[in-house]
């Protein structure tokens, strides 16, 4: 089939002291102190090459799920890479595992191309599961966050947000919950385009969610995007707390069609509101947060070199196009 090299719709958790990093279609899943250095676990009894993987720290487990896996599974020690099948789950696309401080587990799912919020399949969904009842659905599927394209322009398709003719995606939910609210997050309008991002919706209980009246829309979404600069795209990520006690977003960049990348912002969050700040997100900015004291002053300046391959100019190495 076709060769392609892919990174995205990542899941990050802290694991024993470590960072582990999964996602989509890679042979196996990351793992690091630092969120620097990186070793590749390839692991055994568990679906890798699934897209969108979840995964979730429970009892001193790790549990995990991917888009239309249609199981879980489960380890006790991730560095060592063998996991088991503890259950068989119905077919969620882009699901998110999500323990709520009460010990209930809840799994946020949804990947459906959609003009507006009719309802229906065109909305990222909850649903509570059971550990204790072989992790069995046991409430309702509750819609809590919609695509509206018409009231929402970052929605709209198109890498400059500009095609009406394509309908945009709701897809790559997840669930975090700070000071007592829950932050419902969604990606649109689609993974190929610059200007992929997360928006949210907010919610003060995920029991009873009803079909949406308990949830809303944000003002400040999207909360995580770039459409412009050397690494484009800012959607379908996690948002996980490091080492440092920081809140981080990890998220998916795109190069170009199915060949995608990883980037790891900040997050910081008051109330309702949250902001993923990926200002300068594609220079080498310090895990502790600081920024580098200089610029990119090599655009558009003429360059040469000893060769070049047909139409790959030696401009095109720095011309802020990572294509």
């Amino acid at each position: 089939g076709e060769s392609f090299r892919e990174g995205a719709d990542p899941t990050m958790v802290v694991f024993g002291g470590r960072y582990l990093l999964f996602l989509s279609k890679n042979g196996g899943y990351y793992a690091s102190n630092d969120l620097v250095r990186w070793s590749l676990i390839v692991p055994t009894g568990l679906p890798v090459d699934d897209y969108a993987p979840t995964v979730m720290q429970m009892e001193g487990r790790l549990f995990f799920t991917a888009s239309h896996s249609r199981a879980l599974y489960t380890t006790d020690d991730p560095f060592k890479g063998e996991w088991r099948e503890v259950a068989t789950l119905p077919s969620y696309a882009d699901p998110a595992l999500f323990l709520d401080d009460d010990g209930r587990v809840y799994l946020a799912y949804g990947s459906h191309q959609t003009w507006g919020p009719t309802g229906g399949g065109n909305a990222s969904h909850v649903v509570e599961l059971d550990p204790a009842r072989g992790w069995r659905e046991v409430s309702h599927h509750s819609a809590v966050a919609f695509a509206d394209a018409a009231r929402n322009g970052w929605e709209v398709s198109g890498n400059g947000n500009d095609d009406y003719r394509l309908a945009p995606y709701v897809e790559g939910p997840w669930i975090t919950k700070v000071g007592g609210v829950y932050f419902l997050q969604y990606a649109s309008p689609g993974t190929q385009f610059f200007t992929y991002s997360d928006g949210f919706f907010v919610a003060k209980s995920l029991r009873d969610l009803g079909h949406s009246h308990h949830s809303k829309y944000s003002p400040f979404s999207p909360f995580s995007a770039k459409p412009t600069g050397f690494m484009r795209g800012a959607g379908h990520g996690s948002i996980f707390r490091g080492l440092d006690g920081g809140l981080w977003h990890v998220t998916t960049a795109v190069i170009a069609r199915r060949i995608r990348r990883l980037v790891i912002n900040p997050v910081h969050v008051q109330g309702e509101w949250m902001n993923a700040d990926t200002y300068l997100g594609d220079f080498p900015v310090g895990v502790d947060g600081r920024r580098p004291d200089w610029q990119l002053l090599s655009l558009h300046k003429p360059a040469t070199a000893s060769s070049t391959s047909g139409a790959n100019a030696p401009s095109r190495a720095f011309d802020e196009d990572i294509r």
